[in-house]
């Protein structure tokens, strides 16, 4: 008895519950409608379209994330294009990098060749250079001597010295100077022949003091070494004298012509210095009863370059 009591509680409640909810339904569509005519008869009255309410749609349900496995290494890798044009690019490149390579090294030793015909004395060691310088004259033979009482061989020394100072300017490798210059050797003992019997020279000597202008040229070994030859002309004072025995001296002095050839080797030094070891040929015209000269020498100068 009691079980069909609460069974007919239970359905009666169900059966309520569905009634509430039907009516609750039709309220709301009957409120609904009423809106829709009312809306209606405002837009009429004001002349605009009726205002129309829709219900929202339901947000739509969330849509579980489908879950990927990443990529593996190969499988990325087998998804590339083929390896073939791969390693074709890898070889063209390395073929590039090697000709870039030997262009560079090409030019590198263009550059250098160039640097190394391009070198200049005037921008290496400077536009105007000073050489004092001093060295060995070694005469090439005996000096002739004659007038209208006697004609002999004078024999010399066999080295003197001498000393002097060049200054001048460069243009590339080549170069021209002015160089100032004292020469002297003396006279052995001879014997001077007269007419009638002879004269006993017992000394005596030479002396030239001259001014030649020179035209060189250096030729670049390195940048510490060059060689450099050339020549020059100019005038001098020429003076030579004899001591004869008994006392008596006679000598003859006058301006003569003078030349010279040069051949050297360079070496440069730091702070604009420079020096040299050269071979220098200087002859001298005659002077009066004396005949001409011609002398070896061997230099050694120190010069200052700016």
């Amino acid at each position: 008895m009691n079980k069909f009591f609460l069974f007919f509680f239970l359905f009666s409640s169900l059966n309520f519950f569905g009634q509430s909810q039907n009516k609750r339904n039709v309220f709301f569509d009957e409120m609904d409608r009423r809106a829709q005519d009312l809306a209606q008869r405002l837009a009429e009255i004001g002349g605009t379209d009726p205002l129309v309410l829709e219900r929202p749609n339901p947000p739509p349900e969330p849509i579980a994330p489908v879950l990927s496995t990443p990529p593996t290494p190969q499988e990325e890798f087998d998804a590339l294009p083929d390896t073939g044009f791969q390693d074709n690019e890898v070889n063209s490149m390395k073929v590039l990098s090697e000709e870039v390579s030997n262009f560079e090294n090409e030019q590198i030793k263009s550059h250098q060749i160039e640097k190394k015909e391009v070198l200049l004395m005037e921008f290496h060691l400077g536009e105007y250079f000073i050489q004092p310088f001093f060295g060995a004259v070694f005469p090439t033979s005996s000096i002739s001597y004659s007038n209208s009482l006697a004609e002999s061989k004078i024999n010399v020394d066999d080295f003197g010295h001498s000393l002097g100072l060049g200054f001048g300017t460069r243009w590339g490798n080549f170069e021209t100077s002015l160089a100032f210059a004292y020469s002297t050797f003396d006279f052995q003992r001879s014997t001077l022949r007269l007419p009638v019997g002879s004269v006993t020279v017992d000394g005596g000597g030479f002396e030239l003091l001259n001014l030649n202008l020179r035209l060189g040229y250096a030729i670049p070994v390195s940048e510490f070494f060059w060689f450099r030859f050339g020549g020059g002309m100019g005038f001098g004072h020429r003076k030579d004298y004899l001591d004869l025995s008994g006392g008596i001296s006679s000598f003859d002095d006058k301006s003569v012509f003078t030349y010279d050839l040069l051949l050297s080797i360079g070496y440069s030094m730091k702070f604009g210095f420079d020096s040299y070891l050269g071979y220098r040929f200087t002859g001298a015209s005659d002077n009066g009863g004396f005949d001409s000269v011609a002398m070896h020498m061997i230099e050694l100068g120190l010069g200052a370059n700016f």
